[in-house]
């Protein structure tokens, strides 16, 4: 065979296909020569010119290749298949494992339950027959607790020894502590006496004497005697003036280190006297308290024969107000001192009369007290006893960063590797102070005050704060505040000791070993002991609750399972309720016998300052008591005061005797009739004054306090008007006696004896309404009781002298049932009557539903309170518009050509009532002209179209009685809007008033506003629930009633977007009794000019609606508990606060889990409501018919009250209210005498005048000013005369923020005291609206931005 050479062709196609990356740019031969090495490769030796031959040898190659790299592929593959396969066979035998370990847990907690179980059922705790002997166990149980207890002391008393023997031994080794400032000083209150009583200067009188003369003397010769003997009473040799005891006053109340006592003759005595002291105390820190000994002159007697007198008191008689301390720590404090004291004398020289007959004549003496402070660098006694315990942490530091020190062992936690130094701990409490306030840290920072910074803190850290105090008797730590922010799991306990002088912070690092007690990780406020066996279960239990409700207490509602007919004047006397079950109430007689009292009291001046602004001016300090015994024989009266030893409690003896007697007289003589034997005590002064400072005495081995009552009534209202006359007979009376003590006694009882004639004509007024006024404890429960009373049913007998026959009985509703219960079977029937009688008659019915219960707690909303239009000014302001343009999607506030007149303020006489009572007006376009009231709730709808067949019902226009008594009421949950072309006619007076949220940020209430809270330092950034006008529902669910929704829809151009159920009420007029009988007795007192008995009538009226919004989701409970159970009450998750009523007696107030709802709950939904829509009903069906709204603009509501400016005529006064703005004459005749009231009377469904004049300038909500009468809540006028018209007006002009005082009675550590309370009265915020710059105020629009609201000029 002739061998040919391969072709270059060939040669290349070969190479590609053996590789197909070959590079065939080269030359030929280079390519063969590369062909050549391929073959020799792969052991092709033959035919090497063969072409197919070398084809298939390189395919081979090629191929075998491809099988290795798969196989290679494969294999690595297979590999990691093995290696997953191995992995979870290993994570198979490790769950075996713990699920092995799991299982022989439960079995040794298996074999502990049942070990538990049968320790649990002893052998010995059988009787003979082998049944459980619950007496057997209970002795074991006590037996094993007793054992319990001992041991545990017997611990207690080891560890107590141990811990007592390491303190000892660490408190002689403590390293001082370098804390250059430890008190708190009075530097404050000196500089503004000075600035307060500066124009006081003494005036030298020109007399040669050597004391202080600050008053021309009448007898010199006596005057002479008694101050040498109290110029002698100054040993020069000691320098001072000794004394037996030391008055502890409410400044020192620890005895003074020294004192210096020294005559002066002048002023410059004075200046000597505190110059050498400081010369003496150099180089002591030291804290100076000063008394003046002064003479004093007394004059008896008349001009014609008058007795002069002298007599001198020394400083440690502390008879004279005690001057404010100071301390000094260098010349600067004491020159300052030198000026208060000249300022002291100065002011004593204006104000010398110590009573009618004395007045101080000069000032002989002084005393300085000093009171010395340990000097830099010792222990401060009070920490002494917590810095050495181990899992508290204390950092030395001079400057007042006692807080942030301990927060850093938070951000700079100690380990076994690194312990922090405290000046590492110092610097890092330097960088979080410039982290959380922005400045750098100054030396003369005051410290941390938990008011002002804790909130600051706790948001920029994102750190829950724990505060721990300890407590001496018995010494014990415990929790006293939780400072939370949301979502944070960092937490910070701290220690804080407070001594009254000093106050100081320290790191806890073990909470429960510090205090016993371990805490709830979620609400931190629930603790559980930590050696009880049942900790791990209880701490579960109350951890899922928690846990599920976020760490709040969630409230739950019992509601009844079957409605019961809402009658409270029956079943809430369990007396009526008997006897009207029996046929027997002619026997029913009132609460007719009673006791009253009345303390008199002293003030005595403390003058003690608490918190940033307040002040205690005196503790009430009680002198004498009466009381007054109202009997079925007589009326008699007995009395005590401070010259008896022990008198109130020699009172309080004889009323608890005279009580018996009281008891007897008001028990029926029948004892088998059920009924109360509580003893009314009436007292006649405010805020339980009277019962509050009984409270210390009624602690005593002879009673106890079992229950704590509300007060019976407002007396202190009433007195006012009814008692009038009868004081006037004081001032006769003061002359028939002799002694003061005798007319003290004279009018002390006969403030006792003046209103119980009152009293008990007000109690024969509830009974004729078959009310027992004094069984009830509230006046809202009398008028609530009086309002259902006048429903009265008609019951029939049924025949009981059959037996049980088959003829004779029938199948017993599950109602029947659960009110027969194992109850007397006549109050039974009487219960199935009324349920009957209740429904066959529409009467009003509780609720059954915890769902309806929400859907009406939630929709209750109160009167509203709102500003418009803040500077109203006649002449000078124009009336303003609100325009909403549609175009650019914004809002303007414009002024018009008419100037304001005058202005006029309407009053909706009675509004709640007036609602309530079923009869028809005109002006209402629904349901035939009357507006129902709700009985029994039928269902909750959701279907839609039912719904919508309700809510777009025609037949609400309907005046066909018998078309109308078909209808139901129904309260609906929408979400609406209006539409923008529409939204003008609605815009200036928003007729949705509602509650939303309202964030006072600039985007929200606008520039203006937002800035000037930011420039006075005024509340802002943050988010309040407010009541306001709106135009929408703001994009919330909303619920409205039948009558106000029917009027936004109709009027006010509300479209419907979303529905989301609709509830059903059956309906009633029957409250038109009760509302007219009380109006026509109001209207009767009036015209006789019995002032008394009319404000008795609107009492009940306004709070026969109160009754049916009592709702205990809101109370809480309070328990009298020892000393030792409030602090394990202190310790549960519901306490709330503290007040010490005695030695051991304290009012625990906590918050309840679980509460009743047994009140008529849809009329408290349905009456404000109602109200609302009857205002904008009067607004828009009358106002805006009747009158001209561009010649007037809407100033400010109130609950009951519209406020109007008004441009009318110039040349008439305010008197002319409305009449030349009427704009259709025929409209407003047609309906005037369906809205206004006639002749100033008081009507139902009627509105007023109540005033007008000029001006008007509203700032705020219940913060105007209309004729000089000013209107601002909280704030007490009398006390605050700087507060006038143009103090309103200066808070707009110049942007003045005013500040007033008020002075109230109140409980305080214990004790009656009279407080005297800064605030803010006046400041200009109004955040309930969006406030413009021309003192407009706008409603919230849904999607406007505050931004997009201008003043168009």
């Amino acid at each position: 065979m002739t061998r040919t050479k391969i072709s270059i062709a060939d040669v290349n196609r070969l190479l590609q296909l053996y590789d197909t990356n070959a590079n065939m740019n080269v030359n030929d031969q280079q390519n063969r020569s590369n062909l050549s090495s391929i073959l020799t490769k792969i052991g092709f030796y033959g035919q090497r010119n063969n072409v197919k031959a070398v084809e298939q040898a390189i395919n081979a190659v090629v191929s075998r290749n491809i099988y290795m790299y798969q196989s290679k592929a494969a294999t690595v593959i297979q590999n990691h298949v093995r290696e997953w396969f191995n992995q979870r066979e290993q994570q198979r035998l490790i769950r075996k494992e713990q699920i092995q370990r799991e299982q022989e847990q439960l079995q040794k907690q298996r074999e502990l339950d049942i070990k538990e179980l049968r320790d649990e059922f002893d052998p010995q705790l059988l009787d003979e027959e082998g049944i459980f002997d619950p007496e057997r166990y209970r002795q074991q149980q006590h037996q094993l607790r007793a054992q319990e207890i001992e041991e545990r002391k017997r611990k207690q008393d080891e560890d107590r020894q141990a811990r007592q023997a390491q303190f000892l031994d660490g408190f002689h080794n403590v390293e001082d502590m370098n804390i250059d400032i430890l008190f708190e000083t009075d530097q404050q209150e000196i500089s503004d006496y000075i600035r307060t009583h500066e124009k006081y200067v003494y005036h030298h009188l020109n007399t040669d004497n050597d004391v202080i003369m600050l008053y021309d003397i009448q007898n010199e010769a006596q005057f002479n005697r008694i101050k040498n003997i109290a110029l002698n009473r100054y040993n020069k040799e000691t320098g001072t003036l000794s004394y037996k005891s030391y008055n502890l006053s409410s400044i020192n109340q620890i005895k003074p280190t020294k004192q210096y006592y020294r005559n002066i003759a002048s002023q410059v005595d004075l200046d000597k006297h505190l110059d050498s002291v400081y010369d003496k105390e150099k180089g002591n820190v030291f804290k100076l308290a000063v008394d003046f000994g002064v003479l004093i002159e007394r004059s008896d007697g008349n001009n014609e024969d008058q007795t002069i007198k002298y007599k001198y008191m020394l400083p440690v008689d502390a008879s004279s107000e005690r001057r404010a301390p100071l301390e000094i720590w260098s010349r600067d404090n004491i020159s300052m001192y030198k000026q208060y004291l000249r300022t002291v004398v100065g002011s004593m020289q204006e104000r010398t009369n110590t009573d009618t007959h004395e007045k101080i004549v000069s000032i002989f003496s002084i005393m300085l007290f000093i009171f010395r402070y340990p000097l830099a660098g010792a222990a401060i006694p009070s920490l002494k006893q917590h810095i050495k315990r181990i899992k508290i942490y204390y950092v030395d530091c001079k400057v007042n960063l006692c807080f942030l020190n301990a927060y850093s062992f938070i951000t700079m936690p100690n380990s076994k590797d690194k312990r922090w130094k405290d000046c590492s701990r110092i610097a890092e409490a330097k960088r979080i102070f410039s982290r959380v306030n922005g400045v750098e840290f100054r030396d003369n920072y005051q410290g941390f005050y938990f008011v002002r910074d804790i909130d600051n803190f706790i948001n920029k850290e994102q750190v829950n704060v724990h505060m721990y105090t300890f407590e001496d008797d018995p010494p014990h730590y415990e929790l006293t505040q939780n400072y939370l922010v949301n979502g944070s799991d960092k937490q910070l306990n701290i220690l804080f000791i407070n001594d009254e002088i000093n106050a100081h912070t320290m790191y806890i690092s073990d909470v429960e070993a510090l205090t016993g007690f371990r805490y709830c990780n979620i609400c931190h406020r629930q603790a559980f002991t930590i050696g009880d066996k049942n900790l791990q279960v209880q701490m579960r239990n109350h951890m899922k609750k928690c846990q599920k409700n976020e760490g709040k207490i969630i409230k739950k509602v019992f509601i009844e399972k079957f409605a019961k007919p809402f009658v409270p004047h029956i079943l809430s006397n369990k007396t009526y309720k008997y006897l009207l079950a029996n046929n027997l109430t002619e026997l029913f007689k009132p609460t007719r016998y009673y006791i009253t009292y009345d303390i008199e009291t002293l003030e005595k001046k403390v003058n003690e300052k608490f918190g940033d602004s307040s002040q205690v001016t005196a503790t009430l300090i009680p002198y004498a008591i009466a009381s007054t015994i109202n009997l079925a024989s007589d009326i008699h009266s007995f009395y005590y005061d401070i010259r008896t030893e022990y008198f109130l409690d020699k009172l309080l003896e004889q009323v608890f005797e005279e009580a018996k007697q009281v008891k007897k007289d008001n028990k029926y003589i029948d004892e088998t009739i059920p009924q109360y034997f509580e003893i009314p005590v009436i007292g006649f002064n405010s805020a339980k004054f009277d019962a509050s400072i009984l409270f210390k005495n009624l602690k005593s081995k002879d009673w106890t306090i079992s229950k704590m009552l509300q007060e019976i009534l407002g007396m202190d209202r009433i007195k006012k008007k009814l008692s009038e006359d009868k004081y006037k007979e004081y001032l006769v009376e003061a002359a028939k006696h002799k002694q003061r003590w005798d007319y003290l006694k004279h009018y002390n009882i006969l403030d006792t004896r003046v209103l119980i004639e009152p009293i008990d004509y007000l109690i024969e007024l509830m009974f004729k309404y078959n009310v027992d006024m004094l069984a009830n404890i509230s006046m809202s429960q009398c008028c609530n009781a009086i309002k259902y009373s006048m429903n009265r049913p008609t019951l029939d007998r049924i025949d009981n002298s059959k037996g049980h026959s088959k003829d004779n009985v029938i199948p017993c509703c599950l109602n029947c049932n659960v009110c027969k219960a194992n109850r007397d079977e006549k109050q039974m029937k009487l219960m199935i009557q009324l349920r009957k009688y209740a429904l066959f008659k529409q009467l009003p019915m509780t609720l059954t539903r915890d769902e309806r219960y929400q859907l009406l707690c939630k929709g209750i909303i109160g009167g509203t309170s709102k500003v418009m239009h803040r500077y109203n000014i006649a002449g000078e302001t124009r009336i303003n518009r609100f325009e909403f343009d549609q175009e650019n999607k914004c809002v303007y506030s414009i002024d018009s050509d008419y100037v304001m007149t005058h202005v006029v303020q309407l009053d909706f006489h009675s509004q709640c009532p007036s609602v309530m009572n079923g009869e028809p007006s005109m002006l209402n376009p629904y349901t035939n002209h009357i507006i129902y009231m709700p009985a029994q709730l039928i269902e909750k709808i959701t279907d839609q179209d039912r719904c919508k067949a309700l809510i777009y019902d025609q037949n609400r226009f309907s005046e066909d009685p018998l078309v109308v008594d078909k209808m139901l009421l129904f309260v609906a949950e929408i979400k609406g809007h209006i539409d923008e072309k529409y939204l003008n006619e609605v815009i200036n007076w928003g007729s949705i008033l509602r509650n939303i949220d309202i964030t006072t940020n600039k985007e929200t209430i606008g520039e203006f506003m937002y800035n000037y809270l930011v420039n006075h330092q005024l509340p802002h950034d943050k988010t309040e629930r407010k009541l306001t006008n709106l135009v929408d529902t703001n994009n919330e669910l909303m619920s409205f009633n039948n009558c106000y929704l029917w009027l936004l829809m109709d009027t006010c151009h509300l479209v419907i977007d979303e529905i989301v159920s609709v509830t059903t009420f059956t309906k009633h007029t029957n409250f038109n009794s009760f509302v007219k009988e009380f109006m026509n007795l109001r209207q009767q007192a009036k015209n006789a000019k019995n002032e008394g008995l009319g404000q008795f009538c609107k009492l009940i009226l306004n709070s026969a609606f109160g009754g049916d919004a009592l709702n205990s989701e809101k109370y809480s409970n309070t328990r009298l508990l020892s000393a030792n159970k409030t602090f394990i009450q202190h310790m549960l998750g519901g306490f709330i606060h503290t007040t010490e009523l005695n030695e051991d007696l304290y009012a625990v107030q906590v918050d309840r889990e679980n509460y009743r709802c047994d009140t008529y709950l849809q009329v408290a939904y349905f009456v404000p409501d109602s109200a609302k829509f009857w205002n904008v009903n009067f607004i828009y069906n009358f106002m805006n018919k009747a009158y001209d709204m561009s010649r007037m603009h809407f100033v400010q509501r109130d609950t009951d009250s519209l406020t109007w400016a008004i441009s009318d005529n110039p040349n008439r006064g305010p008197d002319q209210l409305f009449e030349e703005v009427i704009k259709d004459q025929e409209f407003f005749d047609r309906y005037k005498d369906c809205v206004f009231s006639e002749n100033g009377k008081k009507q139902i469904l009627h509105i007023g005048v109540e005033k007008y004049g000029y001006n008007c300038i509203a700032l705020s909500p219940k913060n105007c000013i209309i004729n000089d009468e000013i209107v601002l809540k909280g704030v007490i006028l009398d006390l605050n005369p700087q507060i006038n018209e143009q103090t309103l007006v200066d808070c707009i002009n110049k942007k003045t923020i005013t500040t007033a005082i008020n002075t109230t009675l109140a409980q305080r550590k214990g004790t009656m005291s009279r407080l005297k309370l800064e605030k803010n009265a006046i400041t200009g915020s109004h955040t309930k609206m969006i406030a413009l710059l021309n003192q407009s105020c706008l409603p919230f629009i849904n999607n406007i931005r505050a931004n997009s609201y201008f003043i168009k000029q």
